[in-house]
């Protein structure tokens, strides 16, 4: 029964908390393309077709080991770590 309980708490706690992230990601996109003089339909379109490309490679090799899409995941994680802290913050216009 806890594991019930826990699995429908948790669910509804990461969908509030995914549902609200998004709408404040996709803002901070929109202005940055503002500022940056670019489309932000490219952007969007590009999050779309990472996605589908993500979500075919992740199940292909989800069927070969579900171990596989962590440590990928684990390791691009890594790399997305070392590039934010080589990165220094701009200075405001």
């Amino acid at each position: 029964m806890n594991i019930i309980a826990g699995a429908l708490v948790g669910g509804i706690y990461l969908g509030i908390v995914f549902s609200s992230g998004s709408g404040a990601v996709e803002a901070y996109i929109e202005r940055v393309s503002r500022a940056n003089r670019f489309e932000y339909g490219k952007v969007r379109v590009s999050g779309c077709v990472g996605w589908a490309l993500c979500a075919s490679i992740t199940g292909i090799l989800f069927s070969i080991d579900p171990n596989i899409t962590f440590w990928i995941a684990s390791g691009f994680a890594l790399i997305l770590g070392v590039l934010l802290w080589g990165l220094e913050a701009g200075k405001q216009q």
